[in-house]
């Protein structure tokens, strides 16, 4: 993280009195996070910790655990709010972390009840209390590359969280091709509406924008209108936003959704916003169009951990609606001869639980698509996904999920058929909606796709979808 740490230099220097850190509460400059950085630093130094779990939400004080790690060169790994106790564990284990920062000392029993606590220091940042946890890691760790960043972690919706090993210096190639794409500048102001155990929202909502001299606007989740892992109140987090007059966001494409219907319904605006990047699943075509026609500039993109995050964007000088734009100039992208997406250029160094060597030129996705002949980028696919009906064509569910996703009375869609002569849909309606009351609202999506891809049956979910269920 040279590059990034450099730049920050220079605009702390350049401009040290304006606001890097912003929320409902206060207003940090550059002056006062490189003070708090250099102070929790030193305590990290005495502490002789290697490896710092981070276990809180989007706050001022992440930001600066976040940047005293990587001034210190430390390793971090964020621990996702979703992850269970029992994923907890092994995700310590599998890191090897030797110390952890948490809200409040209650917490500890809960989250690490299987660790042998050393010490428990109390760690103030900006005003608020934490504890600095330190403890004895209980398996054998690996050694780790000499520039590795972090270790991030997968949902872990299935299985064990898998966690991947980032390295400082593919992250710093990374945030200068994001900047130059975005043309990146100190009068931006980043709104966080995504966690920042999400590499994408930390890299492109942390690093970006401080390199650049922007600054981050760290609302809580609450006071955007979140509420469990799924459900937002979509007015109060239009409100919310707009207060904060931000320039860029990070949306995925079940809240790019919600934005575009609740302005649409409500007839608010956001009029701040010149750039709204939208990625981690299909989004439909529908809804960029909508978007763009309600003044959003709501823009596909497309990444993956294993390639530290972005790999391709549309922009506002770039823009295909439909693909996920061009790749960036640090990413390379091309097809095997099979469909699937193989990317090249900046990648991990691994997975920690396995081989850790970065000899691996090329990363196969898992991913469909193709390129067009301008080069933009098109996602059509999960190479696992993809099933065949009992007529023999081959259908993506994402593909027919996003359409279905994009009407305003549907929330969010699961399909299958494999080896059906139909296809069935589990769907989470938008509000209190009947079977009955559902049917003009597939039959309008099913006018859009071809025969073979319709939905025939269907059923109401009993709850919405979440990594949690």
């Amino acid at each position: 993280m040279k590059t990034f740490l450099q730049n920050f230099e220079y605009h702390l220097n350049r401009r040290p009195d304006s606001a890097a850190i912003v929320n409902a509460e206060q207003s940090i400059s550059y002056c006062e996070l490189a003070d708090e950085i250099s102070s929790v630093s030193k305590i990290l130094g005495e502490n002789q910790i290697q490896r710092l779990a981070i276990s809180l939400t989007n706050s001022a004080a992440f930001i600066c655990l976040d940047l005293a790690a990587v001034s210190s060169k430390i390793t971090s790994i964020t621990i996702p709010h979703f992850f269970t106790a029992f994923q907890i564990e092994h995700l310590l284990d599998n890191a090897g972390a030797d110390a952890a920062v948490v809200a409040t000392e209650h917490s500890t029993g809960a989250k690490f009840h299987n660790r042998k606590v050393v010490s428990a220091r109390r760690l103030i940042l900006f005003g608020k209390l934490h504890w600095l946890i330190r403890f004895v890691p209980i398996k054998p760790t690996k050694i780790l590359p000499a520039d590795a960043l972090k270790i991030s972690y997968t949902s872990g919706s299935t299985g064990q969280p898998k966690g991947v090993v980032i390295c400082g210096s593919q992250v710093d190639k990374v945030i200068t091709s994001l900047a130059a794409s975005l043309n990146a500048s100190d009068s931006d102001r980043h709104i966080s509406v995504l966690p920042y155990s999400l590499l994408l929202e930390n890299i492109a909502g942390i690093y970006t924008v401080l390199a650049a001299g922007g600054q981050c606007i760290v609302p809580k989740l609450s006071e955007l209108g979140f509420s469990g892992s799924s459900s937002v109140d979509i007015n109060q987090f239009i409100e919310s936003v707009s207060g904060y007059q931000p320039t860029t966001m990070i949306t995925v494409p079940a809240l790019s959704q919600a934005i575009v219907i609740g302005i649409e319904q409500s007839g608010h605006k956001l009029e701040s916003l010149r750039f709204i990047a939208a990625g981690g699943a299909p989004l439909s075509r529908a809804i960029i169009q909508k978007a763009q026609k309600l003044g959003l500039p709501l823009y596909e993109g497309y990444g993956l951990t294993e390639a530290c995050s972005v790999v391709s964007l549309n922009t506002v000088s770039r823009n295909k609606i439909g693909s996920v734009g061009k790749p960036l100039d640090h990413a390379g992208v091309s097809i095997s001869d099979d469909g699937e997406i193989l990317v090249s250029g900046t990648l991990c160094a691994g997975y920690i639980d396995g081989n850790l060597a970065q000899d691996h030129h090329t990363c196969a996705t898992g991913d469909l698509g193709h390129l067009d002949g301008d080069g933009f980028l098109y996602i059509t696919g999960r190479k696992r996904t993809c099933y065949c009906t009992a007529y023999g064509r081959n259908i993506s569910p994402e593909w027919v999920e996003s359409e279905l996703s994009a009407h305003p009375k549907i929330s969010q869609a699961i399909i299958y058929g494999q080896g059906k002569t139909f296809n069935i849909a589990i769907i989470v309606p938008r509000g209190p909606i009947s079977e009955d009351e559902l049917k003009p609202a597939v039959a309008s999506v099913n006018r859009q796709l071809p025969d073979y891809a319709r939905i025939s049956r269907w059923f109401l979910a009993d709850e919405p979808y979440s990594v949690a269920n």
